[in-house]
């Protein structure tokens, strides 16, 4: 300790006991600052979704943890100031890559009192799925029936509504559940995507769908010297130090079929796409 404060703790091991006996985390970096009667807690996010600062369980959590090891009880921490800061250079947010968050330590005590009330309860024999936003990043949700259950709630709920008759506030209310389902729907969508497809490319058959292959642009087939004769024969200057694109020499005047020829479309991959019979009938009639 130097000059009333503790020394900083990085990559710290926190046991957050108040929440619950189970209940620890590793806290990137935090620092008491006894003469200010201040704590600051640091958290660095790797990812592009946005991370807020406000009401973040996850510090909370942590801050509950370090109260209890400096010894802060319920008269003490109404003197004790917390910066909560969260660090998240790649994802875009008005207030910048660091954002913060001022609170008196005993303003926590109701969200850490729903944090023990929910530890004690998911411990619990009686604990119940609850699916939501939270459920973004597990391994296991495309297997959870209760996620697929809040995936079809949220579309039901915003399928049929008209909102010619709504109030501004219902408009306000409606848009962030379309956001947030937007959101859900997606992740839900890409998951089963990639799982079928790998189903089918496995030799299993799946009703409704069938895979087709993605392309991408045009690329030269031909070698270069083929490109500068087949632009001399055309009067088009098709190579400089790299040739220009096949769709760039058809619309230089180059005949499509020629440029046709001297080209190809890479593979970039497979989609999943229904499958309405078509190409069945086209084969077999």
């Amino acid at each position: 300790r130097s000059e009333g404060c503790f020394t900083p703790q990085v990559e710290s091991k926190v046991h957050a006991n108040r929440v619950h006996d189970l209940s620890w985390g590793t806290c990137d970096c935090y620092l008491f600052c006894k003469h200010s009667s201040t704590l600051y807690v640091w958290d660095f996010k790797h990812g592009f979704s946005v991370v807020e600062a406000f009401e973040n369980l996850q510090l909370i959590n942590y801050v509950a943890g370090i109260l209890d090891e400096l010894g802060v009880n319920g008269y003490s921490d109404q003197n004790i100031k917390v910066h909560i800061r969260i660090a998240q250079p790649r994802a875009p947010h008005r207030e910048g890559p660091i954002r913060e968050w001022v609170v008196m330590a005993s303003d926590l005590r109701g969200l850490i009192n729903q944090l023990s009330n929910k530890a004690n309860e998911a411990l619990s024999d009686g604990a119940l799925l609850r699916a939501g936003p939270h459920c973004l990043h597990c391994d296991h949700k495309i297997k959870c029936s209760e996620f697929l259950k809040y995936g079809l709630a949220i579309y039901q709920s915003v399928s049929d509504i008209s909102i010619v008759d709504l109030s501004t506030s219902s408009k306000a209310t409606l848009l962030s559940i379309a956001k947030e389902g937007s959101v859900q729907l997606s992740k839900l969508s890409s998951a089963l995507e990639d799982d079928l497809k790998a189903e089918i490319r496995s030799g299993n058959a799946v009703p409704g769908y069938i895979v087709e292959p993605t392309y991408g642009r045009d690329k030269w087939s031909a070698s270069t010297e083929e490109l500068e004769m087949l632009g001399w024969c055309c009067g088009v200057e098709l190579t400089k130090k790299v040739p220009i694109t096949p769709n760039q020499a058809i619309k230089a005047g180059v005949d499509e079929a020629l440029v046709r020829e001297k080209c190809f479309k890479p593979n970039t991959g497979y989609k999943l796409v229904p499958d309405t019979g078509s190409k069945a009938r086209k084969v077999f009639g």
